[in-house]
């Protein structure tokens, strides 16, 4: 969801698919954010989780790169690969209520910021639909990063605003430290990393997260 070439602007529907119009990510003119946050009586109370009330409850916006780790499924669907970190708070909102937005903002070109507002659900390496949706991407090798799992995004609203305050900004390359870190693990140390996380099996707020012990690998992922 890049921004676009022809100067005009998207011509997306706005109120809940793509309608069958190019999303030329492939080319490097803008950063994508996933916004996602706990509902408001999700809090817990034990001797690892502290109660917060609505406005303290932590919400997340990870940003996301990496050429070919997203794709367009049909013109309701996106997903994207999630991959080995130190948390899974996207992981735990998604599993607790589904609520995501994913926003691209344009650096180059006309001055663009595109929404994708919906439900969301994390699709795990164990769970039979894996391996058909990781073939949707066959731009990145996934054994290179930790892959764990797989972002499903269904769109209720699709919505374009100006953008006039979004700096220009070039971009020079991937960063290569992510799969030179995760490409030296197998799935026995892999899943070793995630449980000496704090917050990657439970969330900042006491949410269940990546489910653990890791699934191994399918054939397509190893």
């Amino acid at each position: 969801m890049h921004a676009p070439a022809n100067g005009g602007g998207y011509s997306l529907d706005r109120r809940n698919n793509f309608a069958g119009y190019s999303l030329p990510w492939e080319r490097h003119t803008s950063a994508s954010k996933a916004g996602s946050a706990p509902s408001s009586n999700s809090s817990r109370s034990s001797s690892r989780r502290r109660h917060r009330s609505p406005a303290t409850a932590p919400s997340t916006s990870p940003p996301k790169g990496l050429k070919g780790s997203l794709a367009v499924l049909d013109e309701r669907t996106v997903a994207y690969l999630d991959f080995a970190g130190s948390n899974a708070e996207t992981i735990a909102h998604l599993r607790e209520n589904g609520r995501i937005t994913l926003m691209w903002c344009a650096f180059q070109g006309p001055p663009n910021i595109v929404r994708v507002h919906g439900r969301g659900e994390p699709v795990f390496r164990d769970d039979p639909r894996f391996p058909g949706l990781l073939a949707r991407f066959p731009e990145i090798d996934p054994t290179q990063h930790g892959l764990r799992a797989i972002i499903v995004v269904h769109a209720d609203l699709v919505r374009d605003t100006c953008g006039f305050a979004v700096p220009f900004m070039a971009y020079e390359a991937d960063r290569d430290l992510h799969g030179k870190r995760f490409a030296r693990e197998d799935d026995a140390s892999l899943n070793t990393y995630f449980e000496n996380k704090e917050h990657v099996a439970t969330s900042i707020d006491g949410l269940p997260g990546l489910p653990l012990p890791l699934p191994p690998a399918p054939p397509s992922a190893a």
